[in-house]
């Protein structure tokens, strides 16, 4: 199966757009010299044995080398000079060991084919070419088990280059757009075919297994953050982890609160339903409500609108809804009930109601 989706053939993912994002934010907090002499380094992921076993962790690569490369290869770092404009991925040292085992690794002209850089190089090149960049500032977000080696040449934890990187990962361009919306469209037919699934299914591990591996046969291979898969009352339990309960008619409902990933890109839908297809009051009356508190503020979705002002508003249609049920007091304004729920820090979302 193609990790390249039809959308972007053509396009490698925009990795020195993305490092000359984060140079331009980074210029809006020091001086023009000052930026001409600073360098980002960061390195990815690694491959780590968990303790006194002879397996790896699972690599979730880390975001800001993402962003920078499109590079998901364990072991990897990626330097950017600004003033060169100069976007340099450095590979892991290949491991003549572990070529039998494990296969050959991409090489450096298919890995230059591949990612929007301007150079590849092997790790080994890396201490050289930092310790080459004398009078720059060579700035990383931390100092870790991935990075300590090269410590002596890199400045951690800069404020400026936190506020360069997230300012830049804000805004989506359009091929990213494209791979959260690949993700989206994975989830929507995972969550389809966990509930046309159901009336086979008698326990909770039932359905986090069936929209793994939905996800898995289109290609996802990670989760955005663990499913949660719960019935009947469980389905209130904001975070639940269990996924094992066996599943019956007393129970009524189900959610599904799943997400798959495609490339380092999430999606995160939740999904609330009876489990025999017939609703009940309460059920069918919380879900038309949640429904137009969707509605209501995709309508006002738009550039320039305010988050808060668009979750202030999703609360206050659930507010009047809870009045029209009776769930709420009559006697209190919506603005009453709201104040008062806002000082105490409680949150109003409505997650499920049986």
């Amino acid at each position: 199966m193609s990790s390249v989706i039809e959308s972007v053939k053509g396009h490698k993912y925009p990795a020195k757009a993305h490092a000359e994002n984060v140079v331009r934010h980074l210029q809006s907090k020091i001086s023009s010299a000052e930026a001409d002499k600073t360098a980002v380094f960061i390195s990815g992921e690694d491959l780590e044995l968990y303790q006194y076993c002879d397996q790896t962790k699972p690599v979730r690569q880390n975001r800001y080398f993402f962003y920078l490369t499109g590079c998901d290869i364990p072991g990897s770092h990626v330097l950017y000079q600004a003033n060169k404009k100069q976007l340099t991925l450095y590979l892991p040292d290949i491991d003549y060991d572990d070529v039998m085992w494990s296969g050959l690794p991409l090489s450096l002209a298919d890995a230059g084919e591949k990612y929007d850089v301007d150079q590849v190089k092997y790790a080994s090149e890396l201490k050289d070419d930092l310790a080459s960049l004398k009078g720059y500032s060579i700035l990383t977000t931390d100092i870790n088990q991935f990075n300590s080696k090269y410590q002596e040449f890199l400045i951690a934890g800069d404020e400026n280059l936190f506020y360069a990187l997230d300012e830049s990962r804000m805004i989506k361009d359009w091929y990213e757009i494209e791979l959260m919306k690949h993700a989206a469209k994975i989830t929507d037919k995972c969550h389809l075919a966990v509930m046309s699934a159901l009336p086979i299914e008698t326990n909770e591990t039932h359905i986090h297994a069936e929209f793994m591996y939905h996800a898995i046969r289109q290609g996802s291979k990670h989760q955005s953050y663990d499913p949660i898969c719960c019935s009947g009352p469980s389905c209130s339990t904001l975070h639940y982890v269990k996924n094992d309960d066996e599943i019956d008619e007393k129970k009524r409902s189900i959610l599904i609160d799943a997400g798959a990933e495609w490339q380092c890109y999430a999606s995160d839908v939740t999904r609330c339903f009876p489990i025999n297809g017939d609703w009940s009051k309460e059920h069918l009356d919380i879900y038309n409500l949640v429904l137009k508190m969707q509605q209501e503020t995709m309508k006002l979705i738009k550039p320039g609108a305010l988050w808060d002002d668009i979750h202030l508003h999703a609360h206050k249609v659930m507010v009047e809804g809870f009045i029209n049920l009776g769930i709420f007091k009559k006697e209190y304004s919506v603005q009453e009930i709201l104040k008062i729920k806002y000082r105490q820090g409680s949150s109003l979302m409505v997650w499920a109601i049986y």
